[in-house]
């Protein structure tokens, strides 16, 4: 994302530094002409030069000295000093050589970080035509190039320029219109340090001592340690643990900040469960390398389609982003759902999330007395029937298009959640349906695409939140579901102590329970509500329509939570988001009566290809040695539809079944060879019934539309 000009600066810059550093001392390329310098704290300016050299260092009336230590690096700390408008030489000068820069102010300089929301361009926003008045030589703007490295850079090369139209046009609008609001009421300088790379991950941004603060992220600890061998694509080699920070900031590190501005997510939108710990990992990381407890303010990531994902999928992001705020001190976040653009993941207003962080800053770090936010809850109450919220930042709390609080659902102790009817009282927000009298538990814009009208008088939008009685993990009755879906319904399967067939495979010692169906949307979508949104993922083509996009290893919480309650304990033993054990199916209804978990392959192949009553195998999972013809089409195999089909529509198979001769290709419990799962195949694309012959393997955390499961059952004897 830089222009011609710029890659040619940058290559002058490379030669620049390697000529300073072969003549004497050098320092990073964060000090340069144009900089601004952090107001009131102590100034760390820093470099390297000959093991014994005496560093003299003069800016603003103040003379600092140090030697080059024996490792050639050396450091001093400027005094704090008020902000000043007035440009000055800095002068690093050492035995042999000298450095001057010029233009040099004293201001707020805030680190802009994140992915392509943040990096996201001035002159591509919709607000555009702001580039031609961006005339502001107060502002100072700072471009870090986009580099990953498996190893902390000593420097990264770029430099600092006035805010101009032609500077700001590729810069980021985000940290434009903050910076802007900032300068214009504060009135002093603003410097705006921007390392952002669109598409990555958090994980490439933690530093190594951020994983090592959050026990829960032990393995990326030791992968940001002990980093894979890079594969030469920076789109894949950014995604490493501290493969961006290593790149974009470790040279960064000491230089006089005020705080950070984080607006990323979209590329772990699907990993809510987990994000918080990452964000508290990166905060922490950040904090301890600068060496204060400096602000850290985010966006939230504005509703948007997500195309053939869980509607509840974005949410739980929104709520590891709110734990963050409400568990690390310091933080913020600012919501920006009314600037939504729900097709596309990269709102192209950029002027509204910038002047919320301002604002939110202004609040919170310069005392100001401006409201920075919109209603968030604080209260929930029950009574005769409806249910009271309680909000802060309530003052005039209305919506914006005059009509009722949209986007509100409760629910009762059966989990299902229905549209409220919602009046504004004061501060309140009372809550009610006729379609449940017992209301316990509230969700509000619980929903990808919810953009709420709820707001107060500054017009910025009501936060997304839930809160209830049953927000807890609690263990799921089998027939526990949403009214369109299909129960959690088992055949037995009887026949203990069977032979296998000719291909070794199909031999299961006891009796058990398989899923007549495989595990549907609707099935899983309660668990998602259930677990309070840990377990993520899955498509969206009804509930009555088999889950695909979700992972062997969610799969095996989702048993475990049928079993114990507990996503980590049951058959199979969770720690760090990974399996480390699995139960033997036997074994595991001693010891918990009864257990639910991902079927073996002579399990899942004893149940498709095995008659009981005949004590024979068969070719396919109609009980025959011919492929089926669908008793709903006319002499022609179902697959031939082509498409998915909702659970039970297909062929109804030999043990009573449906489907283990198609639609979606199902994992198994059992490793292959390589380590993988064995997957059984027959999905709605192949079109021919699949045989007893048809099978593969995918990792444990592999996803795809045409992939999904089934469950069994084993109950104590």
């Amino acid at each position: 994302m830089f222009s011609k000009q710029r890659v040619g600066f940058i290559v002058l810059c490379s030669v620049a530094a390697m000529c300073q550093a072969s003549f004497g001392v050098s320092l990073p390329s964060v000090f340069s002409d144009h900089m601004i310098f952090q107001r009131n704290l102590p100034v760390p300016v820093w470099g390297s030069g000959t093991p014994g050299e005496k560093i003299t260092v003069e800016f603003a009336g103040q003379t600092k000295t140090t030697v080059v230590d024996s490792s050639n690096h050396w450091k001093i700390m400027l005094d704090p000093m008020p902000a000043s408008s007035k440009p000055r030489k800095l002068d690093v000068s050492g035995s042999d050589s000298d450095v001057s820069f010029s233009d040099v102010l004293v201001g707020e300089v805030w680190l802009c970080s994140g992915q392509s929301n943040m990096e996201f361009f001035l002159g591509k926003s919709d607000t555009a035509e702001d580039v031609a008045t961006a005339d502001y030589p107060q502002i100072r703007l700072y471009d870090t190039p986009r580099l990953p490295l498996r190893e902390p850079g000593d420097d990264i090369v770029g430099h600092w320029e006035v805010c101009s139209p032609s500077s700001v046009k590729t810069f980021s609008g985000v940290a434009y219109y903050f910076g802007r609001k900032i300068h214009q009421d504060l009135d002093v300088p603003v410097g705006l340090l921007l390392s952002a790379y669109g598409g990555s991950r958090i994980e490439g941004w933690i530093p190594p001592c951020g994983y090592a603060q959050v026990p829960a992220l032990a393995d990326l600890y030791q992968t940001s340690l002990k980093m894979p061998v890079f594969s030469g694509d920076d789109k894949n080699d950014r995604q490493i643990p501290s493969a961006l920070y290593n790149g974009m900031l470790h040279a960064h590190v000491s230089f006089g900040i005020r705080g950070a501005l984080w607006y990323q997510g979209e590329a772990n939108r699907r990993e809510g469960n987990v994000y918080a710990d990452r964000l508290r990992a990166l905060i922490k990381g950040w904090r301890s390398l600068w060496g204060y407890d400096f602000p850290f303010y985010m966006v939230q990531i504005a509703p948007f389609e997500c195309a053939g994902e869980n509607a509840h999928l974005l949410p739980a992001l929104w709520d590891a982003q709110q734990e963050a705020v409400q568990t690390v001190s310091n933080t913020g976040w600012v919501v920006i759902s009314d600037c939504a653009n729900l097709k596309n993941i990269h709102p192209r207003n950029k002027k509204v999330p910038g002047t919320r962080l301002a604002l939110l800053a202004e609040a919170k770090t310069y005392g100001m007395d401006v409201v920075y936010s919109g209603p968030v809850s604080q209260t929930l109450e029950k009574a005769d029937g409806e249910l009271k919220v309680q909000f802060s930042f309530a003052d005039g709390l209305t919506t914006r298009d005059g009509k009722a609080p949209d986007w509100f659902e409760i629910a009762g102790e059966d989990r299902v959640f229905r549209p409220a009817d919602a009046v504004i009282r004061g501060e309140w927000v009372i809550l009610s349906s006729s379609k449940v009298p017992e209301p316990v538990a509230v969700r509000f814009a619980w929903h990808k695409l919810a953009v709420p009208n709820l707001t107060n008088e500054t017009g910025i939008p009501a936060a997304p939140f839930r809160a209830g009685e049953f927000s807890k993990i609690m263990p799921a009755a089998e027939n526990e579901r949403n009214e369109a879906s299909v129960p959690l319904t088992f055949v037995l399967i009887t026949g203990a102590g069977n032979s296998p067939d000719a291909n070794g495979l199909g031999s299961v010692a006891y009796d058990y329970e398989i899923g007549v169906y495989e595990l549907t949307e609707g099935q899983w979508n309660e668990a998602c509500a259930a677990t309070d949104g840990v377990l993520p993922g899955g498509t969206e083509n009804g509930e009555l329509f088999p889950v695909a996009l979700i992972s062997w290893t969610e799969v095996a919480k989702y048993c475990n939570w049928l079993t114990t309650g507990d996503l980590n304990r049951g058959v199979y033993t969770i720690s760090g988001g990974t399996v480390s054990g699995v139960m033997d199916h036997q074994e595991a209804a001693e010891k918990f009566g009864t257990a639910y978990a991902i079927p073996t392959e002579d399990e899942w192949y004893k149940a498709a290809y095995y008659s009981v009553s005949e004590g024979t195998y068969s070719a396919y999972a109609n009980g025959s040695n011919a492929q089926a013809e669908c008793t709903k089409g006319i002499g022609e195999n179902y697959l031939k539809k082509g498409a998915l089909w909702s659970a039970g529509e297909g062929l109804r198979e030999q043990n009573g079944t449906y489907d283990m001769g198609g639609n979606l290709a199902e994992f198994t419990e059992t490793l292959a060879e390589n380590g993988e799962r064995i997957t059984r195949d027959a999905y709605f694309g192949w079109g021919t019934e699949p045989s007893s012959s048809a099978a593969s393997d995918k990792a444990e955390n592999y996803v795809n539309s045409a992939y999904g499961f089934r469950i069994v059952k084993i109950v104590k004897p």
